[in-house]
């Protein structure tokens, strides 16, 4: 039997079938960078998926206009948040947001410590370190610190 879909990716992989025939265009995704920031206290540090928007269709803003900012927090209070697609994310950043998905002191993935920090502190070290990203960015202006905004998991 010949299969019809067989095809030679990019990276050399060989595809035996698709489960769409509808392609990600890469021109519309916007890829995270990790970011270590301070915190506002200035004691200690959260890190931070950082996705710039992305979508060369985009007209409007001029070269310096910033983008609004949409700050994610996840579900826990010991969860994580991770570099995988999500395609919630690539909605607002292909319609001309910056993303930060944060992993608040509390997540897991960074140790013991850093896990234990939500202990007694519920709604104080997540929220800080949610407007500590904010904060951050804006301050190294990468985006519009008149439009922000947290949403939260």
């Amino acid at each position: 039997a010949v299969c019809d879909d067989v095809e030679k990716s990019p990276q050399g992989w060989t595809v035996l079938k698709v489960s769409s025939p509808n392609a990600l265009d890469e021109a519309y995704l916007s890829e995270p960078q990790v970011i270590k920031y301070p915190t506002s206290n200035g004691k200690r540090h959260a890190y931070m998926y950082y996705y710039p928007p992305k979508n060369p269709n985009f007209e409007g803003a001029t070269a310096e206009e910033r983008p609004p900012l949409l700050v994610k927090t996840h579900g826990g209070p010991t969860a994580a948040t991770s570099a995988n697609y999500n395609l919630g994310i690539q909605y607002w950043t292909s319609r001309g947001f910056a993303v930060a998905d944060v992993n608040y002191g509390g997540s897991t993935g960074y140790g013991r410590e850093y896990r234990e920090l939500l202990k007694g502190a519920w709604g104080i070290v997540d929220v800080e370190d949610a407007a500590g990203a904010a904060t951050y960015l804006a301050e190294k202006g990468l985006v519009d610190p008149k439009r922000l905004a947290i949403d939260g998991g």
